[in-house]
C-alpha cells in the first residue's frame, strides 16, 4: 500500500487573492483591488509578483482541477435529468471516482502553490513526512490521519505561516496605496505601469476537501 499524501494547510487567503485580482469578477468582496491603481500596484510590487509567479507556475494544474470539477458537474446534471440513474451502484461508484479525482487535482494544485511560495518549508514538511512513513509504516499513518492525530504538525504549520506572510504582505502593501496619488491626469494609473485590464487567471477556492 502506498503511503498517504500529507495533508496540506488551508490557504483561503491565497485563493482569495487569486480570485479578486481579476477585475471582471468584481463583487462586494473585491474591495482589496477595487481600482486600477491598486491592481497596478499589485502587479508592480515584489509581493504581488511572487503571487503571480505561483499562479503561473501552477496554471496547468488549475486547468486540470477545473476540468475535473466540470466533469463532476456534468455527471450531476446527467443524474438529475435521469432519475433511473439515481441510487444505483454504478452511479455511486462513478460519483466517488470523480470526487477522488477532484480531491487529487486539488491537492496537487495546493501543493504547487505552496511550493512555489515556500519551497524550503515544503521540503522540510516532505522530509518529515517521509521519515514518519519509514518509522510508523503506511497502515499506522493512515490510521493516525483517519483519527486526526497530528503528524509533522510543526512543519505543516511552517507552510501555513509562510503562505500567510506572503498574503499579509500583499494586503499590507495594497492597503497603503493612495489612489489619488497614483492616478495620472486621465485617471488610468499608467504611471504605475497599468495598461488595460489584468489578464484573467482566476482561481476558485479549494480546501482540504474541495468545494463542489
Amino acid at each position: 500500500m502506498a503511503p498517504p499524501p500529507p495533508p496540506l494547510p488551508k490557504m483561503e487567503g491565497l485563493y482569495f487573492l487569486l480570485s479578486v485580482k481579476d477585475p471582471s469578477k468584481m463583487n462586494d468582496n473585491s474591495y482589496l483591488l477595487d481600482s486600477p491603481a491598486k491592481r497596478a500596484h499589485f502587479h508592480a510590487s515584489l509581493e504581488g509578483q511572487q503571487i503571480i509567479k505561483a499562479e503561473n507556475d501552477c496554471a496547468h494544474l488549475k486547468k486540470q482541477l477545473d476540468a475535473s470539477k466540470e466533469a463532476w458537474q456534468d455527471l450531476q446534471r446527467t443524474i438529475n435529468k435521469n432519475p433511473v440513474l439515481q441510487d444505483t451502484a454504478i452511479t455511486e461508484e462513478e460519483v466517488n471516482r470523480k470526487r477522488q479525482t477532484i480531491n487529487a487535482h486539488a491537492w496537487h494544485y495546493k501543493l504547487c502553490l505552496a511550493n512555489s511560495l515556500c519551497p524550503r518549508q515544503c521540503q522540510m514538511f516532505g522530509s518529515c513526512w517521509k521519515w514518519a512513513g519509514q518509522r510508523l509504516g503506511d497502515k499506522n499513518m493512515r490510521s493516525m490521519i483517519e483519527h486526526q492525530v497530528p503528524i509533522c504538525q510543526p512543519e505543516r504549520d511552517m507552510i501555513l505561516r509562510c503562505v500567510g506572510r506572503h498574503v499579509a504582505s500583499v494586503v499590507e502593501s495594497i492597503s497603503s496605496v493612495d489612489d489619488s496619488n497614483l492616478m495620472d491626469d486621465n485617471g488610468t494609473g499608467s504611471d504605475m505601469g497599468f495598461h488595460g485590464d489584468v489578464t484573467t487567471m482566476a482561481a476558485t477556492a479549494t480546501d482540504d476537501s474541495p468545494i463542489l
